[in-house]
């Protein structure tokens, strides 16, 4: 009975928890999305947080992404995203944002970015 049940609008008002597997076809062969999704709050407006990871058909991870915000990202909110360059070797890049992009922190093949009110790195460490 729980299997048919639409917990879709609990999700609106209080929590969603939500896991998903796709198969996706390309000339290559098959790869898999798999992704988990999690919200708290009405309309997830607390937090809310996914994660998505893109495998081969041979089971090695492709690309990854991550993000999650507090307060629909007016708090604070993060991104990670990364995939392989050759060799085991990943690049990776995050970034992360306080008070509705007031404050911006990123880092991406090893520099370290600071920025105020998302302009190009007024202030800070990095390029």
């Amino acid at each position: 009975m729980l299997e048919r049940t639409n917990w879709w609008p609990l999700g609106l008002v209080a929590y969603w928890n939500r896991g998903t597997v796709r198969a996706i076809h390309s000339p290559g062969g098959y790869h898999y999305a798999v992704s988990k999704t999690l919200g708290l709050g009405p309309l997830c407006a607390l937090f809310v947080s996914k994660e998505e990871t893109i495998y081969g058909g041979d089971g090695k991870r492709q690309h990854y992404m991550a993000m999650g915000s507090v307060g629909f990202g007016h708090v604070a909110m993060y991104h990670v995203m990364g995939m392989p360059m050759g060799e085991g070797h990943w690049m990776q890049h995050w970034s992360a944002g306080l008070a509705h992009h007031f404050l911006n922190v990123g880092e991406e093949h090893g520099k370290v970015s600071v920025s105020l009110f998302s302009g190009p790195n007024p202030v800070g460490i990095g390029d």
